[in-house]
């Protein structure tokens, strides 16, 4: 995917997406912080991985499996 469409996805996904993604984040981690960076990195993974040429069929489905996985590698409670 080139840098245009890639920046598009990406930001409408993080306009629509963003906030039900730190409340869901909210949920095992015990800082609002935590979960924000969670987030934000998620959406940069997104980025990349679209960047590199990986086909995401269903890219809201992959935030919330990618966020669901950092969360509990990073320690906290499990979804």
């Amino acid at each position: 995917m080139n840098e245009t469409d890639a920046t598009t996805l990406v930001t409408e996904l993080f306009d629509h997406w963003y906030t039900p993604l730190v409340r869901y984040a909210l949920r095992s981690t015990a800082a609002h912080d935590q979960a924000e960076d969670l987030v934000q990195d998620v959406f940069m993974q997104l980025y990349q991985a679209l960047r590199s040429g990986k086909c995401i069929e269903y890219p809201k489905a992959w935030t919330l499996c990618v966020l669901r996985r950092k969360s509990q590698a990073a320690g906290a409670l499990p979804l």
